[in-house]
């Protein structure tokens, strides 16, 4: 799953819709240049009955890699989805949040 929110100076919250060994959706709150929220869409699907919120220190916490598992759904095989993300800041190490369970992918930022 790719998407381009545009470009903000800080990402205040990361809300990650966690449900069934699956992650849903990830919605992104940014801080817009003169310093107000902005929610991004959610990105993913429907479903995740638990949120998981990670906040972050505005102007002095920022992302520095990704981590996730992919791989099938339990129950079908023939669908596949993230099955587990982790978040590394420059301060701190965020999950992982549901199974890591697949191969292991991973994104520096």
């Amino acid at each position: 799953m790719e998407w381009d929110d545009g470009v903000f100076p800080a990402i205040r919250e990361l809300h990650l819709h966690v449900g069934d060994s699956v992650i849903h959706a990830i919605r992104v709150l940014y801080e817009s240049r003169d310093g107000k929220p902005v929610w991004s869409q959610k990105h993913g699907g429907a479903g995740g009955d638990k949120i998981n919120t990670i906040k972050l220190e505005v102007s002095k916490e920022f992302l520095v890699r990704i981590a996730g598992f992919y791989g099938p759904v339990k129950g079908s095989d023939s669908f596949k989805a993230l099955r587990s993300i982790t978040f590394y800041t420059n301060k701190a190490k965020y999950g992982p949040f549901g199974d890591e369970i697949g191969p292991k992918k991973k994104k520096d930022c």
